[in-house]
């Protein structure tokens, strides 16, 4: 067996790259700095591919699971209506922004959601507010002749 204490050894890939040379640079004088400078960008960058990892796990996110599903998706489409504006905070922003999401989630507050939420109050005699005919599920919304002529 071989014992060497101070073994520094060169290994020359890309060599010949500057990127490669400007990054070793950076990297040196890195070393020797006492703190450690990290840009906010990329720590909110980081927060939000955690927030998008366990959105996906959520049992609401079970369709985004689904790949024959996500195929049907315009995510161009989708990424730009429910895009924010990130140095605007107004309220009616947030409260628009909450309704995409809710709405992406079949988390809006429909009689079959509230019914899951709180059976003893939503019975089964709720039906939807504008025909009053069917269940008013997600999907009903969408589909009821009422609204239509609402929305």
């Amino acid at each position: 067996m071989l014992a060497v204490p101070h073994l520094k050894v060169k290994i020359k890939a890309h060599g010949d790259n500057e990127n490669n040379k400007t990054v070793d640079k950076l990297a040196k004088l890195g070393i020797n700095k006492e703190t450690l400078m990290v840009e906010d960008a990329l720590l909110l960058y980081n927060g939000t591919i955690c927030w998008r990892d366990e959105f996906m796990l959520l049992n609401r996110s079970l369709i985004y699971q689904q790949p024959e599903l996500l195929e049907l998706i315009d995510w161009k489409m989708s990424l730009k209506l429910n895009c924010i504006n990130q140095y605007d905070t107004l309220f009616e922003d947030h409260y628009l922004q909450s309704f995409r999401i809710k709405i992406c989630c079949n988390e809006l507050p429909t009689c079959a959601n509230l019914k899951k939420r709180k059976p003893e109050l939503y019975n089964d005699r709720w039906k939807c507010n504008f025909c009053g005919i069917e269940e008013e599920t997600y999907d009903h919304l969408w589909q009821c002749y009422k609204i239509k002529d609402i929305v």
